[in-house]
């Protein structure tokens, strides 16, 4: 198999799905999540986890959408977590998110989509991308 795995993270979705003080500081919530998901670049993503169960795993490209107030982790991230790209929605996250899995795909690899928001998983999936709930992310990081 010669594609690559893009994974994409809808940061502001999967913050939201843990009640850990992430709305009092947006920015560094985010900075955290960009942080721990950073190993999985190296550690890898076991293809069962994102469908492809024939596979051993994925050594994948990360993708962190960012929006609002997590904005400006976009402009500071290239020196601190090579990593982890992060992409600033110019104004619809969701969009922007769509936008990146339809890259990753016109680019040969397989696009999986991080994210609960049910309208997003569709736009995805339309796409040709896939899609897992915040909490597969959160058991790929334990």
């Amino acid at each position: 198999l010669g594609a690559r795995l893009t994974l994409v993270v809808d940061i502001a979705n999967v913050m939201g799905s843990v009640n850990d003080g992430w709305y009092k500081d947006r920015l560094a919530a985010a900075a955290r999540w960009r942080d721990r998901l950073a190993p999985l670049a190296k550690r890898g993503v076991p293809g069962r986890a994102i469908g492809w169960p024939e596979f051993d795993g994925f050594y994948p490209q990360l993708v962190l959408v960012v929006e609002g107030r997590a904005g400006p982790l976009a402009e500071r991230t290239w020196n601190e977590e090579p990593a982890v790209r992060v992409v600033r929605a110019p104004k619809d996250g969701d969009g922007q998110i769509v936008e990146e899995a339809r890259y990753a795909i016109d680019q040969g690899d397989i696009a999986v989509v991080a994210t609960a928001d049910r309208e997003l998983r569709r736009r995805v999936e339309t796409v040709g991308g896939a899609c897992l709930g915040p909490g597969a992310l959160r058991r790929l990081l334990e």
